[in-house]
């Protein structure tokens, strides 16, 4: 689908292991509508 860029730190476990797994998973996408057909209930989060 896209390319992401995510600022993961320095450390390194489970919690880093499945967030490349997510990023993958999400990669796999042919589409953002079919990115957001599976996931559309979701409500996006504004960080700034």
């Amino acid at each position: 689908m896209g390319l992401f860029k995510v600022s993961a730190g320095a450390r390194g476990g489970p919690s880093l292991d499945r967030l490349g797994d997510l990023l993958v998973e999400l990669g796999a996408y042919p589409s953002a509508a079919a990115l957001r057909a599976d996931y559309g209930h979701l409500t996006p989060v504004r960080l700034a």
